[in-house]
């Protein structure tokens, strides 16, 4: 038998292992947009490299920050992760839309857009999954 405090523990981890698989089943779609983008020489406009860079430092880092926070029971890192996945929605979402007008203009083409989008929306759905991480963590899921 598990005392109390393992056995909230142990629901903790196996309701994190759930989001760690799908934030791997979301990596695995993003290494797939890359190898299509490089096999077919697609190439992005700087705007949407920069803002690709800019959102995968973020996701990386709220990765990063859910991983300490589950490991190490750390409040403090799962706050980041709060706040970190607020500015990775607003991000989404802006990105999304500058990157329809870049296709709308004639900027990006339809192939490098879908890829573009897709990477974006994987982006974003990681940074729920590290959502979801520390909900398990503080007790709010």
């Amino acid at each position: 038998r598990l005392s109390k405090q393992n056995s909230k523990r142990a629901y903790i981890i196996l309701q994190s292992l759930n989001d760690i698989e799908r934030i791997g089943d979301h990596c695995e779609n993003i290494i797939e947009q890359a190898e299509y983008v490089h096999e077919n020489s697609i190439v992005f406009s700087e705007e949407a490299r920069d803002e690709l860079s800019a959102i995968i430092k973020l996701t990386g880092e709220t990765l990063e920050a859910a991983l300490k926070a589950l490991g190490n029971n750390d409040t403090e890192a799962a706050r980041q992760v709060y706040h970190n996945e607020k500015i990775i929605d607003s991000m989404h979402v802006e990105y999304r839309r500058s990157h329809i007008k870049r296709l709308n203009e004639g900027i990006c083409t339809g192939s490098s857009g879908a890829a573009f989008l897709d990477v974006l929306s994987n982006l974003e759905r990681i940074s729920d999954h590290c959502l979801n991480i520390v909900g398990y963590v503080l007790g709010e899921r």
